[in-house]
């Protein structure tokens, strides 16, 4: 999220969020980034949260129990480390061609427009989807392809998983990734 990537944000430790006037102010920065948010008491630790609700209507606080979670540390350590470099505007130079962007989301969207260019990207279910061509230039082709080994270990928590990610729990399902979504490593987009 844009507003707790700004590095100057008090976000990280549990007397920024018993300040309340620096709560407030996190509120009034997302609601002025378009994201209807409200502070409530965190009476267990005396302190504030600040609740807003994602696109999927799910609620979100942000809070000591966020500040304490290892990918948040992390991501306001990055934000703090580039926060020094995020002074707009941002020239990109390609050859002898410069750019300009105005802000940090123009920059973002300019490099991956850039990095879309020339590639495409196609998704299939199966192998029996693509035609003979494709499959001589992608799987068929041993310079091309990578072999994984699975090895089943633990029986029970794959099926586990399994049932989850396949079952007709949809609720089970979002749950889980959700709970999991920041810990994949290879994701194939």
């Amino acid at each position: 999220m844009a507003v707790l990537g700004n590095a100057e944000l008090r976000v990280d430790y549990k007397a920024d969020f018993q300040d309340k006037e620096n709560m407030e102010g996190l509120v009034k920065r997302l609601q002025a980034a378009q994201v209807p948010a409200e502070m409530r008491p965190d009476e267990e630790h005396s302190a504030w949260t600040v609740v807003f609700h994602d696109s999927t209507n799910a609620e979100r606080p942000i809070g000591i129990g966020l500040a304490g979670q290892p990918d948040y540390k992390k991501f306001r350590s990055l934000a703090r480390q580039m926060g020094r470099y995020n002074e707009p505007p941002f020239v990109v130079v390609k050859g002898d061609h410069r750019e300009t962007q105005a802000n940090w989301a123009g920059l973002l969207e300019y490099v991956k427009s850039e990095g879309k260019r020339d590639a495409s990207v196609q998704r299939y279910k199966g192998l029996g989807e693509m035609n003979a061509e494709q499959l001589a230039e992608t799987t068929m082709n041993p310079e091309k392809r990578t072999l994984l080994q699975v090895r089943l270990e633990d029986v029970v928590e794959s099926e586990r998983i399994f049932s989850t990610l396949m079952g007709e729990d949809v609720e089970n399902r979002r749950k889980f990734i959700e709970d999991n979504a920041l810990d994949v490593k290879n994701l194939d987009v």
